[in-house]
């Protein structure tokens, strides 16, 4: 999923998605353990975003997203379930 329409920006759009999303997974889907995502390293305005979204930075992987021509740094990061327990 990407948002990123200049509309948006700055109006808490994003936040309320997230906000919504992990409060649907953890009432309803408890079953799920984690939810990931890649932000790209250049990137750390969303690094931070994420990280205040309740993401855990789980390191970098290089050199794994080709844009054009060049080869770009993801962070890999996750949200872990806080109500998860297996079926």
């Amino acid at each position: 999923m990407e948002i990123n329409h200049p509309h948006y920006h700055g109006r808490g759009v994003e936040r309320s998605l997230f906000e919504t999303f992990w409060k649907t997974i953890t009432e309803q889907y408890c079953h799920i353990l984690r939810i990931e995502l890649y932000v790209r390293e250049h990137n750390q305005k969303n690094v931070r975003f994420y990280e205040s979204l309740g993401l855990v930075n789980e390191g970098r992987q290089a050199f794994k997203i080709l844009n054009g021509t060049q080869l770009e740094t993801p962070i890999h990061m996750a949200w872990f379930n806080p109500n998860y327990h297996s079926s």
